[in-house]
């Protein structure tokens, strides 16, 4: 799920802990939430580009109300594009761009505690 976070008019806090309830009541806690950065184009270009610091209260809050898996999306923020393991916390993917640095799974496993990571990992 793609939440493109834009300045006045889709940066609520209270709107992200909202749909928050809603994905896991609807979809669970391994479901994965992307916080895009907005940047200023075509009609919308009198606004602000979101400010990193959203995205990360963003993914904060997300994960506190027990979301596993959280990302921020066009922003230079490597723990927010990294993927952990929700029971052990250690990092699992490493991304730099496009390009994987560390991948610590065996198959569908977190590597150092044993635990199921959701996902297609081949």
């Amino acid at each position: 799920m793609t939440n493109l976070v834009v300045p006045g008019y889709a940066d609520d806090a209270e709107m992200v802990k909202q749909m928050c309830q809603w994905i896991l009541t609807t979809l669970g806690p391994d479901y994965p939430m992307h916080f895009l950065r907005f940047f200023p184009q075509y009609k919308l270009d009198r606004l602000p580009a979101t400010p990193l610091s959203t995205l990360i209260r963003f993914r904060k809050l997300a994960m506190a109300e027990g979301i596993h898996y959280v990302y921020v999306g066009n922003a230079s923020y490597p723990e927010g594009n990294n993927t952990y393991c929700h029971n052990c916390k250690k990092l699992l993917i490493e991304r730099i761009g496009y390009f994987i640095q560390t991948y610590d799974l065996n198959e569908n496993r977190c590597k150092y505690c044993g635990t199921v990571i959701p996902g297609r990992w081949t």
